[in-house]
């Protein structure tokens, strides 16, 4: 397993991926003290940070536990089929993108735009065996594009991870083989690994090549079972193209920065929860930046160390793999923001990123 991966099993409770800024960023903002329970609704968010990919970058963003948001809202299309039955489970989709080529007409198109994601879901039955017993009947999605792979992750009745591209391939590390199974109507193989003692939760993967040039993986969450996994297999489509969605505006980088990952976390409301985006540098600078309501407030006790446009802030920094430093203002006219600086970026980089941000 690649160090980035190892270091991602250990911020990210397993999930795959680079550095966990999610991690990162909890620390900051929860110096001494113990990590809270995530909240539900970010279950997706959880997970993803999965997002893990094959350079050194941060991945996950969000601290442990964010305080209540107000929802963006946004004009999330449902799925791509038919309005769904009572006997269907809605699974909330990006809003298409029309006059781009899809992953069914061309694979090559896949995280070739990191604003673009060319995986959609069709209604799940409620049927489904599920990976958790709270009986709730909503689901949350969380989506990201970045070079050659795509993600998404549901969370709710079901928990799923599902990868697309080469770097599904890493998610099979440390995975036993089981048996040949049918995934989607095609050739796969089922894996599962034990919970090592407990340090590892045990789970279940399939593999297929949903069509030539395109390896994935669906990967269980809390225990998600194969029937769950093939369902959710059979339900993917790749005729659509979504949009990535954003509660903010970037309209300030730092010369020679590029949009590398996007990432979006949907209510089953239709509303976009939560956002991150992702920027490359010159010699593998990285920021990211990250919005919605208030979740970056300070905890009991904290006090701001610092000022941005005369907001009180928070510049904090500190090492896991790679070093960091984190810029954030907890209340920003009603927004919670934060940016992470990485390599040759520092604070006054972070300082434009953050008062370059426009809200709609």
């Amino acid at each position: 397993m690649k160090i980035e991966e190892r270091l991602a099993e250990t911020l990210a409770a397993h999930a795959g991926g680079d550095v966990d800024t999610a991690a990162l960023l909890a620390r900051s903002t929860a110096r001494g003290r113990s990590v809270r329970r995530r909240r539900h609704a970010g279950i997706a968010l959880a997970a993803v940070a999965v997002l893990g990919v094959a350079v050194a970058v941060p991945v996950a963003l969000w601290p442990a536990r964010p305080a209540p948001t107000v929802p963006i809202a946004v004009p999330v299309t449902p799925s791509p089929s038919v309005s769904p039955s009572p006997t269907a489970l809605a699974v909330p989709n990006l809003p298409p993108v029309t006059g781009q080529r899809t992953l069914a007409e061309s694979p090559a198109v896949l995280g070739s735009d990191p604003a673009l994601v060319h995986l959609a879901m069709d209604p799940l039955p409620l049927g489904l065996p599920v990976a958790r017993s709270s009986g709730e009947s909503t689901v949350t999605t969380r989506w990201a594009s970045f070079p050659g792979n795509e993600y998404l992750s549901i969370g709710g009745t079901v928990g799923v991870h599902v990868y697309a591209g080469p770097w599904s391939a890493d998610k099979l590390d440390k995975m036993t083989f089981v048996r040949d199974v049918v995934v989607a109507g095609k050739p796969g193989k089922l894996y599962e690994r034990g919970d090592e003692g407990g340090y590892i939760q045990a789970y279940t993967s399939v593999s297929w090549e949903a069509m030539p040039g395109v390896p994935m993986v669906v990967e269980g969450v809390n225990g998600a079972p194969e029937a769950t996994l093939l369902a959710v297999a059979g339900k993917l489509r790749y005729d659509r193209v979504g949009q990535c969605l954003n509660t903010m505006r970037v309209t300030a980088v730092p010369p020679g920065a590029t949009l590398y990952r996007c990432d979006s976390t949907v209510l089953e409301t239709g509303e976009l929860y939560n956002d991150r985006r992702v920027y490359h540098g010159p010699a593998g600078a990285t920021f990211e930046v990250h919005g919605g309501g208030p979740k970056f407030g300070p905890n009991p006790g904290e006090t701001p160390n610092t000022t941005v446009a005369g907001q009180p802030a928070f510049w904090d920094e500190g090492t896991k793999g790679v070093r960091y430093h984190a810029l954030r203002v907890p209340d920003w006219d009603g927004h919670g923001v934060s940016v992470i600086v990485t390599g040759s970026y520092g604070r006054a980089e972070a300082e434009l990123v953050l008062t370059g941000l426009r809200w709609p």
